[in-house]
């Protein structure tokens, strides 16, 4: 888990205190495989900033979360007009959307 989210890197280098060796032969075989990536993996890494800004975010997740429904909205509100070429989001029953992203999909219309 750890190796995953850090790019896929090996376990062996992780972070930059990993190579603090005065053995020669250890700060070799960690030097060697400090850029190597075994698998497939992501940065799931939060900065200090993105922990902060997480912070403040969450107290507002209501108000943020309503703005982009409002959002939507008004969106497909707007595109409607364009049912015959576009694809808009819809909402199933009993269910809300959060839209962090507002997917459009243009209809593939052979005339």
């Amino acid at each position: 888990m750890r190796s995953l989210m850090f790019h896929g890197r090996n376990n062996i280098y992780l972070k930059i205190e990993d190579d603090d060796t005065k053995n020669p032969k250890k700060l070799l075989d960690i030097t060697s495989k400090r850029f190597k990536f075994e698998h497939i993996g992501y940065s799931y890494r939060a900065t200090e900033i993105d922990a902060a800004l997480g912070l403040i975010e969450l107290k507002e997740w209501r108000n943020i979360i309503k703005k982009r429904q409002k959002n939507a909205n008004y969106l497909t509100k707007q595109l409607s007009k364009f049912s015959d070429f576009l694809t808009l989001p819809k909402i199933r029953p009993e269910t809300e959307h959060g839209f962090m992203l507002y997917p459009i999909v243009i209809k593939n219309k052979k005339n």
